[in-house]
Parts: C-alpha cells; structure tokens; sequence
C-alpha cells in the first residue's frame, strides 16, 4: 500500500490540486470570492473523461472556456460594478 509507485502518484494528484488551492486562496484575499472554481474543474475532467482520448483534451477546454465566458459576461453585465460590492479597505 505504501509502495513507492503509489506515494508518487498521491504526490502527483496532490501537487494540482494544491496549485489550484493557492490559486483560489489568491482569489478570496484579493477581493470578489470566485467559488465556481472547484465546480469548473470538475465539469471540465466529467466532459473530457466521458469523451476521452484526443478529443476528450479538446471538449475539456472547450468546457472551461464556456463557463470563464459565462462567468465574464455575467460580472460584466451586472447591474452593480465589483467595486461597490467589495469596498477597498
């Protein structure tokens, strides 16, 4: 269970997924709280699994860059602007 092979893979998986926990961290000290963040990554790996292959790696950032265009226009569009929701301090 402890096998070399397998401690590297747990340190493999481990290293993504604490790059996109810094990266989020970044976000929430910053200002607005972008949580859509752990649901895109699993969007994302759910379409390019199900599709798999060489494809699957296209269908995965097509569905990434969906959800960033939907959630861009939606923070555009609001009615309120970013800075009077999250005064500066």
């Amino acid at each position: 269970m402890l096998s070399p092979t397998y401690l590297l893979q747990q340190l493999h998986g481990g290293g993504f997924l604490d790059i996109v926990a810094a990266g989020m961290m970044l976000v929430v000290q910053i200002g607005p709280i972008d949580l859509s963040v752990p649901w895109t990554l699993t969007a994302t790996a759910m379409m390019a699994t199900a599709v798999g292959g060489r494809l699957g790696v296209a269908t995965g950032l097509a569905v990434e860059l969906a959800v960033c265009l939907v959630n861009g226009l939606a923070g555009c569009l609001s009615a309120r602007p970013v800075d009077d929701l999250y005064p500066r301090r």
